[in-house]
């Protein structure tokens, strides 16, 4: 997995989301504009999962502690990154970043997160990468 591979995929993922956001303008539910980017996603042949389930798991037990519920992924042959919608007037959040970045801390295989937020008059999106290394 290359850094130049997750950041292709990231742009491509951007670019479908202001198509979306210039379509549906910023006055939606979260759920349309998740909708609506799961089907231009697909239809732009991107692999994607819905609401994937991240767990994060006790180190000496491999017992859950917490499932969280991902908004998308989307992967090819060369990454994966986790999509975090939102639909917030007030823009991105400390809060979002943090929710994207304990999803990211227990899911190993996910290289960045994309952060949306769809409820301001400019599409708002940001990039968190994992702490790991890996790219």
């Amino acid at each position: 997995m290359t850094h130049e591979a997750l950041n292709e995929l990231l742009y491509q993922v951007t670019g479908i989301a202001m198509q979306v956001h210039s379509r549906l303008g910023p006055d939606h539910p979260e759920v349309a504009y998740h909708r609506a980017l799961l089907q231009r996603l697909r239809t732009a042949n991107l692999t994607v999962q819905d609401h994937p389930r991240l767990s994060l798991l006790d180190d000496s037990t491999n017992q859950t502690i917490i499932d969280y519920q991902g908004d998308l992924r989307v992967l090819n042959a060369d990454a994966q990154a986790l999509i975090e919608l939102k639909s917030d007037p007030r823009g991105i959040q400390a809060s979002d970043r943090r929710q994207v970045r304990a999803y990211l801390s227990v899911s190993p295989h996910d290289q960045a997160a994309l952060l949306l937020n769809f409820g301001t008059p400019k599409l708002q999106h940001e990039r968190v990468y994992a702490r790991r290394g890996t790219v």
